[in-house]
C-alpha cells in the first residue's frame, strides 16, 4: 500500500461508525493540509477506486458526485495489505515453494510479474488466470 493509500485511509470516516461518506474534493481538502508532494484530484480519485476494488473503501453517489468512506474493519485490512501472513517456505526438487496467505492487492501482482518466468502461481485461479493472459498479451507484443 503506498504513502498516499495510507493517508486516504487515514482521513475517509469509517462505515463501523455510521460515519457519513466524503466527497472526493472532500477527501482532498482533508489530505491536502497533511500531505506533501500532494498529487491531483483525480489521481487521488483513481487511488479510492483501486482501494474500492480491494475491499478497502465503499462508496456511493451524492447527486453526480462519487462519495467515499472505508469499509467497516478496513483498518485493521489495510494495516496488512501487501504483506504476507502465515507464510512457509521449503525447497523441493531445487525450486523453493513458497504458500502463505496474502492479501490480494496490486503490490501482490507487480512482486509476482518481478519474478517474471522465474515464478508459477498457483492459486488462487482467478489471480493466475489474470497473469496468465497478461503474459499471452506480453507474448503477442514481442512475437510481431
Amino acid at each position: 500500500m503506498s504513502d498516499i493509500d495510507r493517508e486516504i485511509m487515514r482521513v475517509l470516516p469509517d462505515a463501523a461508525t455510521q460515519s457519513d461518506y466524503l466527497s472526493t474534493p472532500d477527501i482532498y481538502r482533508r489530505l491536502a493540509g497533511t500531505v506533501q508532494n500532494m498529487p491531483w484530484p483525480k489521481t487521488v480519485h483513481r487511488h479510492l477506486a483501486r482501494l474500492e476494488e480491494e475491499g478497502l473503501v465503499e462508496t456511493g453517489q451524492r447527486g453526480t458526485a462519487s462519495v467515499w468512506r472505508r469499509k467497516a474493519g478496513a483498518s485493521g485490512l489495510a494495516a496488512k495489505a501487501g504483506a504476507m501472513i502465515n507464510f512457509d517456505d521449503t525447497y523441493v526438487d531445487d525450486a523453493l515453494h513458497v504458500q502463505g496467505t496474502v492479501m490480494l492487492s496490486q503490490r501482490l501482482r507487480w512482486r509476482l510479474r518481478s519474478f517474471g518466468p522465474n515464478v508459477e502461481l498457483l492459486g488462487p485461479a482467478s489471480l493466475r488466470a489474470e497473469l496468465a493472459a497478461e503474459a499471452a498479451e506480453l507474448a503477442n507484443i514481442y512475437s510481431n
